[in-house]
């Protein structure tokens, strides 16, 4: 597997997480909105709807789909586990540049 793989794979995780915040953030300021369909932002491979594939290969896909309410308590705690996913997909390019930086430091 190759670094540029990897890095897209890292860039459309933090594009699908940064939707899935989002669609919590609407759903949130439209609670109170009358005939609001809350929407649901899901990661995986299934219908596709969203794909972030910026180098040409790893992506993460991302579909909407459209309940019947808005839970608060549900639209948190998706916000927390998309902000910890974002994360988590943020750390591979620091991870990446000290891998990068041990590979010039054996060269030289």
């Amino acid at each position: 597997m190759s670094i540029s793989t990897i890095l897209s794979t890292a860039v459309s995780g933090l594009v699908s997480n940064s939707a899935r915040v989002a669609t919590g953030a609407e759903n949130i300021a439209n609670v109170n909105t009358d005939s609001y369909q809350a929407k649901d932002a899901t990661t995986g491979f299934g219908r596709q709807t969203f794909t972030s594939n910026a180098f040409g290969s790893g992506s993460v896909q991302i579909e909407a789909i459209e309940p019947s309410n808005v839970n608060l308590a549900k639209e948190f705690i998706d916000i927390i586990a998309a902000k910890a996913a974002y994360e988590a997909s943020a750390r591979i390019f620091s991870t990446a540049e000290e891998m990068h930086r041990d590979v010039l430091d054996i060269k030289a």
